[in-house]
């Protein structure tokens, strides 16, 4: 049996920006300096995005409801400006939606996506 160790991510600035979140589990370096901080606790872009997603849903115990696109969840969606997987790391913090929907609403239209 395979334990994976449970994972959330998230932050208490303001303005909030998960891919800023995203960046800092994967690259694992400090924004002004570029150290390296921890490097062997590095999460994997994969690894990154679950904590984003699940983790949140898991450590409020809403798992079976949110956090992932399933049929019969409450599930949120963002159209992207890159793909978080592929592109390159040190853009990370600059993706944004283009779209989000919550709740099967439209609350974010940038206009770009037609």
């Amino acid at each position: 049996m395979i334990v994976r160790p449970l994972i959330g991510l998230g932050a208490d600035n303001k303005p909030y920006n998960p891919f800023h979140t995203l960046w800092a589990a994967v690259a694992r370096r400090e924004r002004r300096s570029g150290t390296v901080i921890g490097p062997e606790q590095y999460l994997s872009r994969a690894q990154a995005l679950h904590a984003l997603t699940m983790g949140g849903a898991v450590f409020c115990g809403v798992e079976v409801q949110q956090g992932s696109l399933e049929p019969e969840k409450l599930d949120d969606l963002a159209v992207l400006s890159d793909d978080p997987l592929q592109m390159p790391e040190e853009n990370l913090p600059d993706l944004h939606a283009h779209l989000t929907f919550v709740g099967g609403q439209t609350v974010y239209d940038s206009g770009v996506v037609r």
